[in-house]
């Protein structure tokens, strides 16, 4: 079965929804008091995190890159002996971003 493009990048979204484990990043959150500032409860519930995902994940396929909340989507597409294709991948993470430390030049 051949698909075209927009329906291979809704085959990619669906197979993440299905797969990506929601409930799992709930509880890393609630484990270290992560928070939304657009959610009611501060923490977001399940449902929160898979709207956010989709709508980044259908962002990301215009972008390239997109990235809030923890979660992260990115789209890379190319092309090999047998045609084009495309991947969508959504991760989630915990991390920490310093502006960087200014120092002295060495002479």
């Amino acid at each position: 079965m051949s698909l075209n493009k927009k329906e291979a990048i809704q085959s990619q979204i669906d197979g993440i929804m299905d797969m990506f484990d929601f409930r799992r990043v709930r509880k890393m959150m609630l484990a270290v008091g992560g928070t939304w500032a657009n959610s009611p409860n501060g923490t977001p519930e399940e449902w929160e995190l898979r709207a956010r995902a989709r709508e980044l994940l259908n962002e990301c396929a215009a972008r390239g890159l997109v990235s809030t909340g923890g979660f992260t989507a990115r789209y890379v597409d190319g092309e090999d002996g047998e045609g084009p294709w495309l991947r969508l991948t959504l991760q989630w993470g915990v991390s920490s971003l310093y502006d960087g430390v200014g120092y002295e030049a060495e002479a």
